[in-house]
């Protein structure tokens, strides 16, 4: 089967037409309507390097350790490609720019820029092999929200443009932005998508699968009472639901249910999916954390996830300083959620939220406000089972044994 996976950067679920928000995305709502849909989808990290770990793994990001983008994925954690590969399928990725996501993940064998259309829908379209697992990750829903192709040196020099020009005029500003990336994930359902669609179904006697998911989701600063300051006041330093909340939907086979599917899923499900689905799934490591929905794409069933997991972490992530020696210098946020009680945890603070009376995260309550103590207690054990990769590529455990200097 030719399958591909195309994960937008910074696509928040609830702005998508067929979710009642403000986009205007006819094709995707077709995919929605005519594939499955996951109501309550959420990723493991609110940006770009720890989420695509994890969904490529099946492994939480602060198990995997990798913060940075040249940090390999440890050979103890395999991934869907490697799950691919060994069934039989061609594997290729494209990304935003070849220099940083996968540069140290080789099975992922990337082919180029996602910003080079052409160029993706080109390869899908003369890549004649039955068996396909494409992975493509979408960069114009990011920050700045432009339909043209970007080196990081231009893209780094906007942003900080742009968010120059938020901080000193937020009133005009801000809502711009928020009507530039309406525009671009609306490009993203109508131009990107059909065009991938089109490609993918070349050479396609046995079928293809089309799965639409986001590494995190986006915000504009609502929650700091002031203008964004750097991108990752839009993404990546907080754990709230609008930038966790992603879409999740697959598209193309017969065989796959139709409708949407209740339940809490994650992005960290979605490599033990696909590995079922190409019969590989004992490649993945035994004790990863995702599940396979297979059964949900299938035959609708729920998903049995009682509880989603998600990390954040210290700006070691983009700023020059040294490696942590510790986890527990990295990996400074955690957050667990149920159907009804958010618990975040935070050093020197820890609080949690009804969201049955509270949905949207405004009311933190103490610890100890009628919420099970288990939760606490996961959270606990999920610190505990922490690490991160060193500045050389190697795994901070075996540092702390004393076994590398």
């Amino acid at each position: 089967m030719r399958i591909v996976v195309v994960v937008a950067d910074s696509l928040r679920a609830d702005v998508l037409g067929h979710a009642g928000g403000p986009c205007a995305t006819p094709f995707l709502d077709r995919m929605a309507s005519e594939g499955t849909r996951f109501l309550n989808v959420f990723t493991s990290a609110p940006w770009t390097v720890p989420s695509m770990g994890a969904l490529v793994t099946g492994v939480y990001p602060h198990r995997l350790g990798v913060f940075r983008w040249e940090h390999p994925i440890l050979p103890r954690f395999p991934t869907v490609f490697s799950a691919a590969a060994q069934a039989g399928s061609r594997v290729a990725s494209f990304v935003f720019h070849p220099r940083y996501l996968f540069s140290a993940v080789p099975e992922a064998n990337v082919m180029g820029s996602s910003q080079d259309f052409g160029a993706v829908c080109n390869f899908l379209r003369n890549a004649r092999e039955p068996n396909l697992l494409t992975v493509v990750h979408y960069w114009g829903t990011h920050l700045p929200y432009l339909d043209r192709p970007l080196s990081v040196g231009a893209w780094g020099d906007i942003c900080s443009q742009v968010l120059a020009a938020g901080r000193k005029n937020p009133d005009v500003v801000l809502p711009k932005l928020r009507g530039l990336y309406q525009r671009a994930v609306e490009r993203f359902s109508e131009l990107f998508l059909p065009r991938l669609a089109d490609a993918i179904a070349c050479h396609a006697s046995d079928g293809f699968l089309m799965v639409v998911t986001a590494d995190h989701g986006e915000t504009w600063g609502e929650r700091q009472g002031r203008p964004p300051e750097t991108v990752f006041d839009l993404h990546g330093n907080a754990l709230f639901d609008e930038s966790l909340r992603v879409p999740l939907l697959a598209w193309g086979p017969a065989w796959l249910h139709r409708g949407c599917v209740d339940g809490l899923a994650r992005t960290v499900d979605l490599a033990p999916t696909l590995a079922e689905i190409l019969g590989a799934q004992d490649v993945l490591a035994s004790d990863r954390d995702g599940v396979s929905l297979a059964s949900a794409w299938k035959q609708g069933t729920p998903p049995a996830t009682e509880e989603i997991l998600a990390c954040g972490s210290d700006d070691f992530l983009s700023t020059p300083r040294p490696a942590p020696r510790s986890p527990a210098e990295l990996w400074t946020a955690f957050a667990l959620r149920s159907r009804r009680w958010k618990y975040l945890w935070q050093p020197n603070q820890a609080h949690v939220f009804d969201l049955q009376t509270d949905p949207g995260e405004q009311q933190p309550l103490p610890r100890g406000s009628g919420e099970p103590v288990q939760g606490w207690q996961t959270l606990e054990q999920e610190q505990a089972r922490a690490f991160c990769i060193n500045e050389d590529g190697t795994d901070a455990r075996l540092r702390a044994l004393g076994y590398i200097d």
